[in-house]
């Protein structure tokens, strides 16, 4: 009966020790994937931040043609003359 509880115990040792090796490999493939979500997550935020960027921009106003600028100048010279 000794040996009996004997080699049981020795099983269960084995069997930690695979668990143990298994546990870690685990640890080791989550912190990257932790790693990687991280990343992932500011590339995101960034993301946003572009599209919210785009969307709050005004769009460019196009220039007046040179016989209108012209006359524009006029009049703004004008109101100051008066």
């Amino acid at each position: 009966m000794h040996q009996a509880i004997i080699g049981k115990v020795g099983d269960f040792d084995k069997h930690i020790l695979e668990v143990s090796t298994a546990v870690a490999a685990m640890e080791k493939v989550f912190g990257k994937v932790c790693h990687m979500h991280r990343h992932v997550n500011e590339l995101n935020t960034i993301t946003q931040r572009i599209k919210v960027d785009k969307q709050d921009k005004p769009a460019e106003k196009k220039l007046p043609k040179r016989g209108k600028m012209r006359s524009i100048i006029l009049q703004i010279i004008q109101q100051i003359i008066s």
